[in-house]
């Protein structure tokens, strides 16, 4: 009757503060009082779970020989820790029981009957309900956007750790397949946090820049659905591209070519001409692809660009220019849902593909899209990367094998990349296919060879489809009014200048206000997230804020120096936001207005 209870309290919980997780339980053929009926005691008088044998897990040693070194030695960095099976409940209950409220506690459980077992034998919901405990079910999506939703502040000021459960690993192998795709997951967050954090400042400045350029250039909202019927090429610059370009040059068809900027040099060489090409690094490195560029070769190859890029790429582009606004810069807040924001998943790759998804594609083939090289080639002969002897590095370069058991080699961004890809491709309904060249294999995408490809006419197109999308690509081509934003924001400005003046006044005897001191920085990270209209553009001053409050220590005068240019640079650049915006012309905004 008391598990009864327990799991009753800890289901209405879930309800409530892990919604998915209690989803996906109620859609689960499993009987609770089955479960909980099925319980043994093993040898040291603890309830077990019986595996195959007739044994409890716990059989060979009781529950605090594997999880006393799970508490970290408390000190003042808060720590996330992500579990991988909970069986029922020992590992996690002594975890709880060791660590401080700074602390969070995430339990990825792969068996619906073991979070059934476990939620029936403790009560979990203070932990719930404080969002100090999260319960995940096997779901990739769930527990990507949980781990980059809740922990880029124990990433930034604590630490992160991830802990199998050995004992529930005698279940079967989807445990131990469970911590590899959390560990990649958490690749790609920390892959994220290390970059996109860190150029965010660029972007933005980038977009504001490019912003009249933008408006004049045009818009892709005309493109979408209006390649329906076609077959895309999506063209990479790996090491396979040498020995695919040249026959794709001379058979493609009535396919539609499309590259990034960077793999031009190496189309070029091979006389491989795209029909469009994009770009989304916003990094003054992109400028080297100009190097090996002859104008005349590229003034008719139309340039995506997404909004971030440096202006002087787009400036210097000699062909037709087009604007493409992401999700992770202002676009969202200025357009409201009247142009288009496309994910660009941080990697042109993933951009492209889902580019050509938007528009309408009926087929894609990616061709040079390696992820992976061997020997010291790392891409196709003619981008504009010198070649450099490899070397390898432990930390940055990952040995892996080809379908055929050969060695090569990778790098860290290069995985996530192409895990980023491969879940594009398995929500797709349209067949993705791969000209396989000896190197990664794209889980997803049917492997095909060039024969293949012919015999099954997989380059084939709608008739007339391929012109269509480039006559709509060519009118889109035209300017467009600019939003219309609300510029006029006193509040704000009063709210952040009423702070100001309450820190400076604290940063004299910090010691005995404290309380006011935590106060007053709450409001200050309350007034930086409330305008979303600068909210992107203020994320690292939101991020240290919000840092100086998770890390819970006495604050000392010398902070305040920290606090007051986070405040200039707040101030500065809310400035710089609403004298780009503001520079429009007045008969603009008016039309934008009544639109």
């Amino acid at each position: 009757m008391r598990s009864q209870s327990l799991l009753l309290g800890n289901l209405d919980a879930l309800k409530r503060h892990c919604r998915g997780t209690a989803d996906w339980l109620h859609s689960q053929p499993i009987n609770p009082a089955l479960v909980l009926n099925a319980l043994i005691r093993n040898r040291w008088g603890l309830l077990d779970w019986p595996l195959a044998s007739g044994k409890g897990m716990f059989e060979p040693a009781p529950p605090i020989h594997f999880y006393q070194n799970w508490p970290v030695k408390q000190d003042e960095k808060p720590t996330a820790t992500i579990i991988i099976g909970c069986n029922l409940g020992y590992g996690l209950n002594h975890l709880l029981a060791n660590i401080p409220n700074t602390d969070k506690v995430f339990v990825v459980e792969p068996r619906a009957e073991m979070m059934i077992a476990c939620l029936g034998l403790n009560d979990y919901r203070p932990f719930l309900s404080t969002q100090k405990l999260f319960f995940l079910p096997p779901d990739e999506t769930q527990i990507s956007h949980t781990i980059f939703s809740e922990l880029d502040l124990y990433f930034e000021f604590g630490r992160i750790l991830m802990r199998g459960d050995l004992p529930s690993q005698q279940l079967g192998p989807d445990y131990a397949r469970w911590c590899q795709k959390c560990e990649e997951i958490l690749d790609d967050f920390r892959l994220d946090m290390n970059t996109i954090r860190g150029l965010q400042n660029l972007m933005i400045q980038n977009e504001l820049n490019n912003f009249h350029r933008a408006l004049e250039d045009g818009s892709i909202k005309l493109l979408e659905n209006q390649a329906k019927g076609l077959t895309a090429v999506l063209l990479g610059a790996g090491p396979s591209l040498e020995q695919f370009a040249p026959i794709i040059a001379s058979h493609h068809g009535d396919a539609l070519l499309i590259s990034a900027l960077q793999s031009l040099p190496a189309l070029h060489k091979y006389g491989l001409r795209p029909h469009l090409c994009m770009a989304i690094d916003p990094t003054p490195g992109i400028k080297k692809v100009f190097d090996g560029l002859e104008p005349d070769w590229v003034k008719d190859i139309p340039l995506i660009y997404a909004c971030k890029v440096l202006p002087e790429v787009v400036n210097a582009y000699p062909g037709p220019t087009l604007p493409m606004w992401t999700q992770e810069g202002l676009g969202p807040t200025i357009w409201k849902g009247k142009e288009p924001v496309l994910n660009d998943g941080g990697n042109v790759a993933v951009a492209l593909t889902r580019f050509l998804i938007w528009c309408g594609v009926s087929k894609i083939v990616l061709v040079g899209q390696d992820f992976a090289w061997c020997g010291e080639k790392v891409h196709a002969s003619g981008t504009e990367e010198k070649k450099t002897r490899f070397r390898p590095d432990p930390k940055k370069i990952k040995v892996l094998k080809n379908k055929e058991g050969k060695n090569i080699h990778s790098h860290a961004t290069y995985i996530t990349a192409l895990r980023a890809l491969e879940r594009t491709i398995q929500t797709l309904d349209i067949p993705v296919y791969n000209l396989y060249g000896g190197f990664a294999a794209i889980q997803g995408a049917r492997e095909v060879t060039w024969d293949e490809i012919l015999s099954r006419n997989i380059l084939k197109s709608y008739e007339g489809s391929r012109d269509h999308f480039l006559c709509k690509l060519n009118e889109a081509r035209a300017p467009i009014p600019p939003p219309a934003v609300n510029l006029h924001n006193p509040d704000w400005w009063a709210s952040l200048a009423a702070v100001k003046k309450k820190i400076e006044k604290f940063s004299k005897k910090p010691g005995k206000k404290q309380q006011e001191i935590y106060s007053t920085l709450n409001r200050l990270l309350n007034i930086l997230n409330r305008n979303p209209l600068y909210r992107p553009y203020l994320l690292n001053e939101i991020f240290a804020t919000a840092g100086i409050l998770f890390a819970s220590r006495e604050i000392g005068w010398k902070d305040f120096t920290f606090f007051k240019k986070i405040l200039t640079r707040a101030q500065r650049k809310a400035r710089e936001i609403d004298r780009n915006l503001a520079s429009l012309p007045v008969k603009i905004h008016q039309k934008a207005a009544l639109d």
